[in-house]
């Protein structure tokens, strides 16, 4: 393996708001976040159960207002792999997972369902949930 394939795999990053989803190429920045390796990691699998608890409790949400009272930011990856990419058999690196970051103030329903659906099984993304309007 190479030098340059021992980088992590990157792609583009995604900031999700009441006007939509909007992409962009911060395949620097991202590489850096997922380098410094002190992300927590949350698995998809029990439909979401971990995510759900962690931005419920991270994030503090309001009983009343349903809405984050703290940013969280994690990385997401599939049932069964950890961290953005792995190594397979024939030596090649799969990527997989999405850095998750939802701003204070956000409504945690619509997190959560905007963090279920920005899960990326092939390739590496940044989902960025904005605060409700």
């Amino acid at each position: 393996m190479t030098d340059e394939s021992k980088q992590y795999p990157f792609t583009v990053a995604q900031s999700a708001s009441a006007e939509g989803i909007q992409s962009t190429n911060s395949s620097v920045l991202l590489a850096s976040i997922l380098a410094a390796g002190s992300l927590d990691e949350l698995s998809n699998g029990d439909n979401f159960a971990a995510v759900e608890n962690y931005v419920r409790r991270q994030g503090h949400v309001d009983s009343q207002t349903g809405k984050l009272q703290s940013g969280v930011m994690f990385w997401l990856y599939p049932t069964g792999l950890h961290g953005p990419y792995h190594e397979t058999r024939e030596g090649e690196i799969a990527q997989h997972g999405t850095l998750i970051t939802i701003e204070r103030e956000a409504l945690f329903d619509d997190a959560l369902t905007k963090a279920k659906t920005g899960l990326r099984l092939s390739g590496i993304g940044h989902l960025h949930i904005a605060a409700a309007q």
